[in-house]
């Protein structure tokens, strides 16, 4: 084995890597085109490449070989390397050549890595094209304004490491970077679209992997003639596919933003329009937004007026209102909001009320409160708290008594607080008193609630109920609700977890779920977990799922809270019965709650415990018998605490005993394995010397994957 290591050809790659500059071989030698490279393997040209990349620089006459050699480049391995070479070199050098070289890969359109590293590399050069054109239209002696992120031009290259030559080929001199010269006149960024617009048709790489992205980026820099020489691409490229990716890039760029339209827009949108093809027309409505189109205000209220449509398309448009705030959107949205066929609607208008500053919203909300839907009605809170003058009028209809006072949440009342207002501070005291409970009170509040769960059965249907009006709008749940907070399917879930969790959210919290406040310059508050965060703007993920982007040039205040977004009052909205409800619902591995004991039928709580009482018959014998459904066919174990002996059958079968653990009963204290066919079962528990008070007795199934279904899940249940 040692003897094969010292032929691998790797070995002498990177004894000469280790060598002085002095003692190894000439640069050349690790060039890809040098004789020792012919037929090499796939890791020993990268390892090459990754040597030869370590060089901060190398020259134009080296730079048009490993560009050559790039192009005819078999190995997805070795191009990976050139890639990621050519990123590391952008900075100093001119790796336009090579760039292409790769792009001209098609087949690396799929790639997990190569795409993103060409495009970093993409980034770079674009981001120098754009400033040497702003520079060749202003004074030497001003300095380019446009925003450019990621633009890593600036920055000082990094020395290469010690030891390692340039591989220039061409001396060793610290020359300048090399910025290929344009005829005056006419702009980079344009030459550059154009070369785009030629190569990106039958070439995946460069129309969905590259197209887009730069339009992203060239739109986002936030200058009308980057915008304008976007539509230009547009309007110019034949290949269908490649305008609707460029039209994308866009669509991302803009979104939720709306700045002054381009000259050509008027051209492009008409051209577009006569297309009648469905993701142009899309595009156009967007688009027409973000520019302030008149025509799509007209749009986007035509579609809310027809009935008719899908609720996506009307969600859209009223998203599309929310960022052009028309003064005529208001009437409208006020009545989506009282529409209860349509809660997603609903909710999503009353969102988009959020963005108007008149009084009539909020009369208008306060107004439709006995119409609205239990979940309508939360992100009216959420809407109403986000404004001063809002919130001191929703904290006056709940002195008056018109919207309960259990009906704000934590939450809600921490927003209000936010305000740092006297006149609402004074309010929410009068009203709520000290707004959070010590831990000591916590911890009496879980004890007094988990007693409380044994005092009448739960529903599983009702649960799912409390959990939709209560907890979808922030928590995932077998694929339903909305991912804010943590997703509960992977969570323990047994009684304790829920109890704790939901009654003292702030015992234990991940920082990336601490509440973030923003407080914006015209007295807007906004709150929610931190979603994403660069140079321009923060976003917020707000309850019920939705994104909200504040540009930082409108923030006054970012507070943070070591705190969870889930409200410590939550419990104050739920009746107790609810709340055995939500248990029984979210429940891991329930326990068997109803049955027939000594012939009667029998209903416990949500811990499971029955007490079995010696039968008519006497002789300290009791029988509990319960029904289930698998629906389908498992292998599982069947868990038992009984303080009495025992003996368990399935289907009348006999498949377990016990000696039972007399007064130190607990659940889960014996397994039984079982192995059950889809369909339904009956499973039987006769006990033996029970005592006359009466022996407790807990049964649960293992069931990781909710496969059985209990008397209180079938839908005829009230």
């Amino acid at each position: 084995r040692l003897d094969l290591f010292r032929r691998h050809p790797l070995r002498r790659v990177w004894i000469a890597q280790a060598l002085t500059r002095s003692a190894a071989q000439e640069p050349a030698e690790f060039a890809p085109d040098h004789p020792s490279s012919q037929n090499a393997p796939p890791e020993v040209l990268a390892w090459q490449v990754r040597f030869l990349a370590e060089s901060s620089k190398i020259s134009d006459k080296v730079m048009a070989k490993v560009a050559s050699w790039a192009a005819k480049q078999p190995s997805a391995t070795v191009r990976r390397e050139l890639a990621s070479a050519a990123l590391r070199w952008a900075d100093q050098s001119d790796v336009t050549p090579l760039l292409r070289a790769l792009l001209a890969h098609k087949e690396d359109a799929r790639d997990p890595v190569i795409p993103q590293l060409l495009w970093l590399t993409y980034e770079k050069l674009l981001s120098q094209q754009m400033r040497r054109d702003a520079t060749s239209t202003t004074p030497s002696n001003q300095q380019d304004s446009s925003p450019a992120s990621n633009d890593s031009s600036q920055r000082r290259p990094e020395a290469a490491p010690a030891g390692v030559g340039d591989f220039s080929g061409e001396g060793r001199g610290a020359e300048p970077a090399v910025e290929p010269s344009v005829p005056a006149g006419e702009k980079e960024v344009e030459k550059e679209l154009a070369w785009l617009a030629q190569q990106s048709p039958g070439n995946d790489l460069i129309r969905e992997q590259m197209v887009p992205r730069v339009m992203r980026r060239l739109a986002a820099s936030g200058r009308r003639e980057h915008l304008q020489c976007c539509l230009d691409f547009v309007q110019q490229v034949a290949d269908r596919t490649t305008r609707e990716k460029a039209l994308e890039g866009l669509m991302a760029a803009l979104d939720k933003q709306v700045v002054p339209p381009p000259a050509n827009w008027p051209a492009v949108r008409e051209e577009l329009l006569r297309s009648q093809h469905p993701p142009f027309l899309t595009a156009v409505q967007r688009l027409s937004v973000s520019f302030r189109d008149p025509r799509a205000v007209q749009q986007a209220l035509q579609t809310l007026q027809e009935e008719g449509q899908a609720v996506p398309a009307r969600i859209e448009a009223i998203r599309q209102l929310a960022l052009l705030q028309p003064a005529e959107g208001v009437p409208v949205l006020l009545r989506l909001a009282v529409q209860g066929g349509q809660e997603m609607v609903a909710v999503e208008a009353v969102r988009a009320l959020a963005a108007y500053s008149g009084p009539e919203v909020a009369h208008g909300l306060l107004r439709s409160w006995p119409r609205q839907t239990p979940g309508v009605r939360a992100e009216t809170l959420q809407t109403l708290a986000s404004r001063k003058e809002w919130a001191r009028m929703l904290l006056q209809h709940v002195a008056q008594g018109t919207i309960e006072r259990t009906a704000l949440t934590d939450n809600v009342i921490l927003r209000l607080q936010a305000f740092q207002d006297k006149e609402l501070d004074a309010l929410i005291e009068k009203h709520w008193g000290r707004t959070r409970p010590t831990p000591a009170e916590l911890a009496q509040l879980i004890e007094r609630t988990r007693t409380a769960l044994e005092q009448a059965p739960a529903s599983f249907l009702r649960g799912r109920k409390v959990f939709e009006n209560q907890c979808a709008k922030c928590h995932k749940f077998e694929g339903q609700g909305a991912e804010v907070g943590p997703a509960l399917d992977g969570a323990g879930r047994d009684i304790d977890y829920i109890l704790v969790n939901v009654l003292d959210p702030n015992r234990v919290i991940g920082a990336p779920y601490f509440v973030r406040t923003v407080v914006t310059h015209d007295d807007i508050v906004f709150q929610g977990i931190l979603a994403e965060e660069d140079d321009q703007s923060i976003t917020l993920k707000l309850e019920g799922g939705a994104f909200k982007t504040i540009r930082k040039a409108n923030i006054a205040e970012v507070r943070i809270a070591e705190k969870s977004l889930m409200p410590e009052g939550l419990s104050n909205n739920m009746s107790l019965q609810e709340f055995r409800d939500l248990i029984r619902y979210l429940m891991a591995h329930p326990f068997i709650t109803e049955g027939r004991v000594n012939g009667e039928t029998v209903a416990v709580g949500v811990s499971g415990r029955f007490v079995l009482r010696p039968g008519s018959e006497g002789k300290g014998k009791a029988i509990l018998e319960a029904t289930f459904t698998a629906t389908a066919a498992l292998e599982t174990r069947l868990l038992i605490g009984s303080a009495a002996p025992y003996e368990i059958f399935l289907d009348g079968q006999r498949i377990g005993r016990g000696t039972g653990a007399a007064g130190r009963v607990r659940p889960d204290m014996d397994a039984i394995p079982v192995r059950l066919s889809a369909g339904k079962h009956t499973v039987t528990v006769r006990l033996e010397s029970v005592a006359p008070q009466g022996s407790p007795l807990y049964l649960r199934f293992l069931d990781p994957d909710r496969k059985l279904r209990y008397p209180d899940m079938l839908p005829n249940r009230p």
